[in-house]
């Protein structure tokens, strides 16, 4: 028989809990115009609230523009990337922010349907441990 090891965690992440649902971080790579992220989020915050799950927007952008965005939206974590950054740099640096158990990865040109998050946590309750 093989032993059973336990799962390697990069440094300061955490596993699920014992007795409790996993956390969800959804994870938003941002790269286009404010448009596309403000549609994005409108659909994903109040899922999100009702989930208890948090959002995380990685933007390429100047600092300004982040400051004008946590203004506009305050229950959001933005994360700070070059203009220049490509699709995989922005996940990398909103997942490194992210401290749910389970993390969701979107582009903010995505709108996420009503009920979306509901279904991915139930699938996750549900899938073997």
């Amino acid at each position: 028989m093989t032993p059973v090891r336990p799962a390697l965690l990069p440094p300061g992440a955490r596993g699920p809990r014992l007795g409790e649902a996993p956390t969800i971080s959804v994870v938003v790579a941002s790269y286009r115009d404010r448009h596309s992220l403000d549609a994005c989020l409108d659909a994903l915050i109040p899922q999100c609230r009702l989930g208890e799950a948090e959002v995380v927007v990685a933007r390429a952008a100047a600092p300004g523009q982040l400051q004008e965005l946590t203004r506009a939206y305050p229950t959001v974590r933005f994360v700070a990337a070059p203009c220049d950054a490509t699709i995989p740099e922005l996940r990398a640096a909103g997942m490194a922010e992210a401290e749910g158990d389970i993390v969701v990865l979107v582009e903010d040109h995505r709108i996420v349907p009503p009920g979306w998050l509901t279904v991915l946590a139930h699938a996750s309750a549900r899938a073997p441990r």
